[in-house]
Formats: structure tokens, C-alpha cells, sequence
């Protein structure tokens, strides 16, 4: 998830996009985890695929940051990317 996915734009903007927002998007983790627990259905696949993107989006030194074409990791991201495969691994499971 990022702040505008611009579909339609340039290449350019179009390919930084595909970039996605970590903060944006372990927002949209937690707000889709809620949902799963009210009773939303969330394909077992979409969980899958949330866990492969956070994995690969781990920096080389542990961490994460915000945009995945940084190098340099952030402690608040880091948080984020830990809570993040917290509730990925446990959705595996639930």
C-alpha cells in the first residue's frame, strides 16, 4: 500500500509505486487482522502473499524501513516489521 497507486500514471511514478509504504502498509495489516476477527473472510493465499512482500522487505542488517528502495533501516519500522510477521505468522496458524 502505498499513499497514491497513480494506475494510470507515467512509467516512472507508476513503477515507484509498486514501491509501496511499509508504514502504510502495516496499517493495512492490522486494520485487515480486525477484520479478519470480526468475521471478514480473508483468502489464506492474500496472508501468504502479505508474509512473502514483509519478508522480502527485510533489510540485509534485520530491520526495515519505510520505502523498500531505502537501505537504511528505522527503529519504528523495525517495530512495525516485527509486529508485521507477528500477525502474519500467527494468522498461518489461526
Amino acid at each position: 500500500w502505498t499513499y497514491s497507486p497513480q494506475l494510470f500514471a507515467p512509467t516512472p511514478i507508476r513503477e515507484a509505486a509498486h514501491l509501496g509504504d511499509n508504514s502504510n502498509s502495516q496499517f493495512a495489516v492490522l486494520a485487515l487482522r480486525e477484520a479478519y476477527y470480526a468475521g471478514a473472510r480473508v483468502p489464506r493465499g492474500f496472508w501468504l502473499k502479505l508474509e512473502k512482500y514483509w519478508s522480502a522487505s527485510q533489510r540485509k542488517d534485520g530491520g526495515w524501513n519505510y520505502r523498500n528502495d531505502a537501505a537504511r533501516s528505522y527503529g519504528s519500522m523495525t517495530a512495525a516489521g516485527l509486529a508485521t510477521a507477528f500477525i502474519l505468522t500467527h494468522l498461518q496458524h489461526h
